[in-house]
């Protein structure tokens, strides 16, 4: 279910990306093209993020893992992405293109930005299918079980953290694509996904119980990118934030 999620995320994220290209009057072969760069990176910027985030892991069962290279390949390549990871590559990849086809970059991503929090909300389902990105242990009724989870603890009530980030993702979509569908200055609609999604994964880091996120002084490692991209996205919403055009 979690592989069907991700190939429906994709799907309406291309649908999307085409209609929103078709409104704004670009290229929507363009605009595809932008999916499928950012595609490839986010797929490379979230595993990397997650074998960076298990490498103490890693180093320290590196014997028997030599010895079992295929329990390498079930548990570290086969499985775990870390959406920042994949957010960050899948902007990069964007921006290769923009940067090979000489497009404006903030108006590119203004016009693509609504389709990135549709595309997390159905994917975040699949985690909940699965089981994995899971919540802490909590009290009946805010609990579920995960009993048939190859990932989340069994017989624990834990938190649905999984839902509640794809409803605020979906409310952040409809946001967005009714407040992009006016001109409004370049960097303003990717600056305020930037901004809005790093404060809901702040908060919701708090409330989830999964170990492999890497936490520092009490903080996770996705809490200090948040930190790092709020004011990136508060700098592009300003009636003052530069245009850029990469040729």
């Amino acid at each position: 279910m979690y592989g069907i999620m991700v190939i429906l995320s994709a799907t309406a994220g291309a649908f999307m990306i085409r209609y929103l290209a078709k409104r704004a009057g670009s290229s929507t072969e363009d605009a595809l093209n932008m999916l499928i760069f950012g595609g490839i990176g986010a797929l490379v910027g979230s595993k990397l993020l997650y074998l960076i985030l298990s490498a103490g892991q890693i180093i320290q069962y590196k014997d028997y893992l030599y010895a079992h290279p295929q329990v390498f390949v079930e548990a570290y390549l086969k499985g775990g992405f870390v959406f920042y990871g994949g957010l960050i590559g899948a902007l990069s990849g964007a921006l290769i293109y923009m940067r090979i086809f000489h497009l404006p970059v903030l108006q590119s991503f203004d016009m693509v930005a609504p389709a990135i929090p549709l595309m997390h909300a159905i994917a975040r389902i699949g985690c909940f299918l699965e089981g994995c990105c899971y919540g802490r242990k909590v009290s009946a009724p805010w609990g579920l079980y995960f009993n048939q989870s190859p990932v989340s603890p069994h017989n624990v009530l834990l938190l649905p953290v999984q839902l509640i980030e794809s409803g605020l993702n979906f409310i952040l979509f409809l946001f967005l694509f009714f407040y992009s569908a006016k001109k409004r200055k370049n960097g303003r609609v990717i600056g305020i996904y930037i901004a809005a999604y790093a404060v809901i994964r702040f908060l919701l880091e708090f409330v989830r119980g999964d170990a492999v996120r890497g936490v520092f002084f009490g903080i996770s490692t996705s809490q200090y990118i948040s930190i790092l991209l709020f004011p990136i996205g508060i700098a592009l919403i300003k009636p003052t934030a530069i245009s850029i055009k990469i040729g």
